[in-house]
């Protein structure tokens, strides 16, 4: 007998709610219904595992489920790059772009050397002023 089974077997925790309720009728043991979720977030768990185990499966052939040296699943994703920002600048009247310092951002204007973020409460709390 597999021994995923026999632990189902000797789980007494509750399958349902209708099992979480009291027998008197008096709503629901909160005990039971704390185990019953456990229980189910334990079985979501499980079924995650499952699916995601599957998935390599279908993937790579000769997966089993377990980490092994022949599948090293960090080799098929591409190296993570970030998008190049933009340079803030303006054309000069010459018509030559001539490259912002961050104080003369329109950003700074606006919330670094607004005296209204201080005053606001909410603003204060965005910019920990």
């Amino acid at each position: 007998m597999n021994s995923a089974v026999n632990l189902h077997l000797h789980d007494q925790r509750p399958r349902s709610v209708l099992e979480c309720l009291r027998p008197d009728g008096g709503g629901i043991d909160h005990d039971k219904y704390q185990q019953y979720m456990q229980f189910m977030q334990g079985e979501s768990n499980r079924r995650i595992v499952a699916l995601v185990n599957a998935s390599y499966a279908a993937e790579m052939p000769g997966f089993d489920g377990e980490r092994s040296e022949e599948y090293d699943l960090g080799t098929d994703k591409p190296k993570k790059r970030r998008k190049k920002r933009g340079v803030w600048a303006r054309r000069t009247e010459d018509g030559e772009r001539e490259i912002l310092r961050p104080e003369q951002s329109s950003w700074h204007t606006m919330y670094v050397d607004n005296d209204l973020v201080e005053e606001e409460d909410h603003l204060a709390a965005k910019f920990r002023t």
